[in-house]
């Protein structure tokens, strides 16, 4: 059994996770200014709660991605950390079998 750690995948995943971070915590509400467009009462309503509804949603889910991609940014240091401590632990025993041998 082993365990392939693509850490490029991650990496990517991770400027992926940061880039939508950005967008959506940029994106404001455009319903401000609108309300002669919609012209109908019920309609602007609907829009400010929708968008009211939105920006709740959006701040919600803008933290969900940034709590994910710093569950992404630690597997990546904890397998560097992990990889450099194998290679570490074999350059050792390599060198103590040529020392012996």
């Amino acid at each position: 059994m082993s365990l392939i750690v693509d850490f490029t995948t991650l990496e990517d995943s991770s400027k992926t996770l940061g880039t939508l971070h950005d967008e959506f915590k940029d994106i404001k509400g455009h319903v401000d200014g609108l309300d002669d467009h919609w012209g109908y009462n019920p309609i602007k309503d609907a829009m400010h709660d929708f968008a009211g509804n939105w920006d709740y949603r959006r701040e919600l889910l803008t933290e969900k991605i940034e709590e994910t991609g710093k569950k992404v940014d630690t597997t990546i240091d904890a397998f560097r950390k992990a990889d450099q401590k194998l290679y570490n632990e074999l350059m050792k025993q390599y060198q103590d079998g040529k020392k012996h041998g």
